[in-house]
Parts: C-alpha cells; structure tokens; sequence
C-alpha cells in the first residue's frame, strides 16, 4: 500500500479521488488526483510516474542548495 510504503504520496494525494491511498500499491499505473504541494493546483498523473516526478523534484532541490 502508498500509505505505508510511501508515505511522502499520501501528502499530495487529491480528497477529490473516488479510492484511497490504502487501495493501491506505489508501482500502479492508475491515474489519480494529485494537489501540488507548490502552487496548490490539482491535476492527474499516473502513481508510479508520481513517484519519478517527487524524486526528481528532491533532487532539483539539492542540487540548488
């Protein structure tokens, strides 16, 4: 399950998604809602390419700092 195996995909997942984080495991390919932790905005993406998205992110990150 995200819940437990991702934690960090429970904090972006959309109140707006029909199932919950506890339904699906972090390598699915279902697209669901998703709030950007940036801007607030919500839009659609796969699981599994969401967590590509947050690494990529974090390592933007770093690599600014």
């Amino acid at each position: 399950m995200i819940q437990n195996m991702k934690p960090e995909l429970v904090s972006e997942w959309s109140l707006n998604n029909e199932r919950t984080p506890t339904d699906f495991v972090y390598t699915s390919q279902v697209r669901v809602l998703w709030n950007c932790s940036t801007c607030g905005n919500e839009y659609e993406a796969p699981i599994n390419k969401q967590m590509v998205v947050m690494a990529t992110v974090r390592i933007a990150i770093i690599s600014r700092s």
